[in-house]
């Protein structure tokens, strides 16, 4: 998904071979064994109309709405495209983690952020590389590397959080604490699931205080914006503190999804009166000025509040259904062991943090994958369990 183009849209070779394979991903759906996969895509389906509702109400500019349109129209037949793959084979996720370093080495990152400076470079190509080969590493399934698989990602989310990227950090670190949770027990009954991530929160806060932030103070860690973030809050203790600042753009979109709650403002909607514009410089203590090359638009940095503040309650209350959906299906996955544990927890972690605080478009690149793998791997345990089952009752 390296290579874009500009059709109604940015658009990847890989969407553009997706769509001409659009009828058959159609027609295997159809005659698909797998559970609740026609049900999902119903459920697509009417997010779509009701987006199509949204978009004529507010007189949305025929372009604008297309893209809106085009991004949940992508995103589905990406899911059953990946799905289609996966469900064969689950063990195929290692190619397309193969694929995005070579994708990385070769042509860089698909949107170009890693060219505008150092810490960006570190955050959109150093650490997203470094995650992938760890990703590669722990899906390879060796044996004698299985037990230091936490340790990895440990290390990866250090790394990580020490160059200046703190969304693979925290994500990396969260699942080391995890996995290694999980690993000594894995049937974690609801009773001690609270008690449990109290733990994880209570080392991860530790960290937080007693590592990251003295670093940061040092300049020894992360970029020089780390520490502009850092002291806008006085170097707090409390990383909530940090993430309303670091994540502005979430509670804009909250405030533009309230403003226009029953049917937004339209797909890629122009900041006509400024204010989310002026709102943003503000919370950055940064005088704001107008620049007439500059397009100001609408905050939808939030794949799910970006389906509120866009297309209003009932594409958003739709999409929060479907992410349930495929997240319990991850959730289950875990019970009674996986082989794909690490990967598993690691993908749940990134796309959970790409739904809430990534860009609209996200949807059809990570998340488009991520529920896809979810439903693949539930699908084959069900299937191999089915199969231990029938062999055991002709045994």
């Amino acid at each position: 998904m390296h290579v874009r183009f500009d059709i109604v849209g940015s658009v990847s070779i890989t969407e553009i071979v997706v769509l001409l394979f659009a009828p058959r991903l159609l027609v295997w759906m159809t005659r698909s064994d797998i559970p609740h996969l026609k049900s999902i895509s119903w459920w697509w389906g009417l997010m779509f109309v009701f987006q199509c509702v949204s978009e004529f109400v507010v007189n949305n500019s025929f372009h604008n709405a297309a893209r809106g349109l085009m991004v949940t129209v992508m995103a589905y037949l990406l899911f059953l495209f990946f799905l289609r793959l996966l469900s064969q084979n689950v063990g195929l996720i290692i190619y397309g983690v193969a694929a995005e370093i070579v994708a990385l080495i070769l042509f860089g990152d698909q949107f170009g952020f890693a060219e505008d400076n150092e810490g960006s470079y570190f955050k959109f190509y150093i650490a997203p590389l470094v995650s992938y080969a760890v990703c590669f590493i722990v899906l390879r399934n060796s044996v004698a590397l299985r037990k230091y698989h936490a340790l990895l990602f440990l290390l990866l989310g250090i790394f990580c959080m020490a160059g200046g990227s703190r969304s693979w950090g925290v994500d990396a670190l969260l699942t080391g604490l995890l996995l290694m949770i999980y690993r000594r027990n894995k049937n974690i009954k609801i009773r001690r699931l609270v008690p449990t991530l109290l733990i994880v929160a209570c080392v991860f806060e530790a960290f937080y205080v007693f590592v990251y932030i003295p670093n940061i103070k040092k300049g020894e860690w992360g970029v020089p914006y780390n520490d502009v973030q850092m002291r806008l809050n006085d170097y707090s203790a409390n990383p909530v503190d940090l993430l309303l600042t670091a994540r502005y753009d979430f509670a804009l979109s909250w405030k533009a999804f309230m403003e226009k709650p029953w049917f937004g403002h339209g797909a890629w909607a122009k900041d006509k009166t400024l204010q989310y514009a002026k709102l943003s410089y503000k919370k950055e203590q940064k005088p704001f000025h107008y620049s007439p090359s500059r397009e100001y638009l609408i905050p939808f940095h939030s794949v799910l509040l970006s389906r509120g503040s866009s297309n209003g309650v009932f594409v958003f209350v739709i999409f929060v259904g479907i992410c349930v959906f495929y997240y319990a299906a991850a959730i289950r996955n875990f019970k009674g062991g996986l082989r794909q544990d690490a990967y598993l927890l690691f993908n749940i972690l990134v796309s959970l943090q790409q739904l809430f605080f990534g860009p609209a478009a996200q949807l059809k690149n990570v998340i488009a994958l991520s529920f896809a793998l979810f439903m693949a791997i539930e699908y084959r345990k069900n299937k191999e369990l089915a199969l231990v089952r029938s062999q055991e009752c002709t045994a």
